[in-house]
């Protein structure tokens, strides 16, 4: 063919890195050719477009067209990047920086490397430099990455940072009101690291980031995810490019389980490390959901009602979510309750292997993809079984645990902020109710309620609850508002109790509790519930004043003044 002889003529002649006009005729000819090819093909078999695009400089350097003295070294640095071992390749770039700095590629190299290593401002400088030196066409495939990094720079330049005493664990934080995350997650992560480590059998002794973003757009543009996909799957948090990533709580109008989310993205670098980068999602997701509350001290993985009752649902009818449609990323699957299905499906099937094996058993699996690269091999080797024998253990369990579901249960929806206005989420909370009779009432009983006429909010709330199946504790929790008012503290703790068996994580139960149980002076079972609350919205200012006012009566004073210091952030 035509475009082969041409390429097969230019590759005889002397294209060095310096030679930069047919370098730049060449690369050109390649996206002419190939890149809208390569695109589509990508696209057809949901192949992460970024991710590709960040090792196109190793598929062009394996050609004789773009051929250099340190091909070799490039090809060892890259596949150090791609197995999440970037410190690895700091001794390679260093023996060939004095010889290969004039070369785009080393310069592209190393401003990932310092990218990968956290150090934007540096890694910025180089990209800035290739900009200005080298004609556009020579890294136009690179453009989305480039950009990604660049963002990085761009938006964390303000950010504070907290570190452990080694600098071992760095958190960064934006100025303002979410410094208040810092050292609260600080202190979440080195609990995380101490236990998946432990668990995982993997010591480790490098630095790990972790950046609490401000919001969704802020990860759309320092990640590969479209802002389209965040939202639909509900996706909060990501392990990439060597660091960890999470959406502040302050971004969502309830919150959500940010250290929970801390912990789970920690076990996926520590799976990325251990493995060198060979684990298939539903591998590296069900041990991530396993681990995610070890860093609170639990041990056995425990399921959500809510996920319990969608997997029940889908153990009767025989369908489930396919490891194919998990790939690449369970952040882009179609719905929010498709991607709660997957990870319990992965979660349990995690649980079946600690419950046959212990940790030796999921150790056994990620050292077993270490050496063999390979889902169904490891599985193999590890249990001496196939995939679909493991899919029917899998299953032979789920109905050996006999979940059930819960008819009317509502799944509590990830929802950001998109304006910042309370009263509008009031009424979408209550939209949630399938019956519009309970919304009727639940909306009079909040207007009777805002006009301090709080007998007849009751009476209307009380007329709500009869339509209650399973739905949600908003309701309960009017309710108890209510009774907190009267000084029914004991009523306020009986209505709630029940509801935390359906829903643990609706951040207004743990507080009306922790006001109930403070004004009944029982300071011990107060002081968790303000505790709890912290796990899922840490900006509420009444958080740390009740903690502060336990503190003072209970003669803490060393907590005392944390508490008062985190009232700080919020002033």
């Amino acid at each position: 063919m035509l475009w082969m002889s041409i390429l097969k003529t230019l590759s005889n002649r002397d294209i060095t890195s310096n030679n930069i006009i047919w370098k730049s005729f060449i690369e050109i000819l390649f996206n002419v050719i190939f890149k809208n090819l390569l695109i589509v093909f990508f696209k057809k078999h949901n192949i992460k477009i970024v991710n590709i695009l960040s090792l196109l400089p190793l598929f062009l350097m394996s050609t004789s067209l773009f051929a250099s003295n340190f091909d070799g070294e490039y090809r060892k640095i890259q596949t150090l990047f791609r197995e999440w071992h970037p410190e690895e390749a700091k001794e390679i770039i260093d023996k060939i920086e004095s010889k290969a700095s004039d070369e785009i590629t080393f310069l592209y190299l190393k401003a990932r490397y310092l990218y990968l290593i956290g150090d934007y401002k540096s890694s910025g400088e180089i990209l800035r430099y290739i900009e200005i030196n080298f004609p556009k066409n020579s890294y136009t495939q690179l453009e989305n990455t480039i950009e990604i990094m660049k963002n990085a720079e761009e938006k964390t330049k303000s950010f504070k940072i907290f570190q452990s005493e080694d600098k071992m664990f760095s958190v960064f934080t934006p100025e303002g009101k979410n410094e208040i995350l810092g050292s609260i997650a600080l202190d979440t992560l080195q609990k995380a690291f101490k236990a998946h480590t432990t668990d995982l059998n993997y010591p480790y002794n490098k630095s790990i980031r972790l950046e609490i973003l401000p919001d969704i757009e802020t990860l759309d543009a320092m990640s590969g995810l479209t802002l389209k996909e965040i939202q639909t799957s509900g996706t909060i948090a990501l392990c990439d490019d060597n660091k960890l990533m999470i959406v502040s709580p302050s971004s969502l109008v309830k919150g959500y389980s940010w250290l929970d989310t801390i912990s789970h993205e920690l076990v996926h670098l520590v799976i990325s490390k251990k493995t060198r980068n060979r684990t298939p999602i539903w591998i590296h997701e069900g041990i991530a959901k396993f681990q995610e509350s070890r860093w609170s001290g639990g041990k056995k993985y425990k399921i959500e009602k809510f996920s319990e009752h969608i997997l029940a649902t889908a153990h009767e009818k025989k369908h489930y979510i396919s490891f194919e449609a998990m790939s690449p990323s369970l952040a882009k699957l179609p719905s929010q309750e498709d991607a709660a299905l997957a990870y319990a499906q992965v979660a349990t099937l995690m649980e079946w292997v600690y419950e046959k094996n212990g940790y030796s058993g999921i150790v056994k699996i990620l050292d077993n993809l270490t050496k063999y690269s390979s889902d169904k091999k490891s599985i193999k080797e590890s249990f001496n079984l196939t995939l679909p024998q493991l899919l029917k253990e899998w299953k032979n369990h789920i109905t050996h645990k006999k979940y059930k579901t819960y008819p009317g249960l509502i799944h509590k929806p990830i929802l950001f902020k998109t304006v910042d206005n309370e009263e509008e989420y009031k009424l979408s909370e209550v939209s949630l109710f399938k019956n519009t009779n309970m919304q009727k009432y639940i909306r009079l009983g909040n207007i009777m309620f805002d006009l301090k006429r709080f007998k007849a909010a009751e009476v209307e709330y009380v007329k709500a609850l009869k339509f209650r199946k399973n739905e949600y504790p908003y309701l309960e929790n009017r309710i108890a508002s209510l009774y907190l008012k009267e000084k029914e503290y004991k009523k306020t703790i009986s209505l709630l109790k029940s509801t935390l068996n359906l829903f643990d994580d609706y951040i207004d139960t743990y507080m009306n509790l922790g006001e109930a149980y403070f004004n009944l002076n029982d300071f011990t079972l107060a002081e968790k519930m303000f505790l709890k609350s912290i796990e899922f919205n840490p900006f509420l200012p009444e958080i740390y004043t009740r903690l502060a006012d336990i503190y003072e009566k209970i003669g803490k004073k060393e907590e005392l003044d944390i508490q008062k210091n985190r009232l700080k952030y919020l002033r």
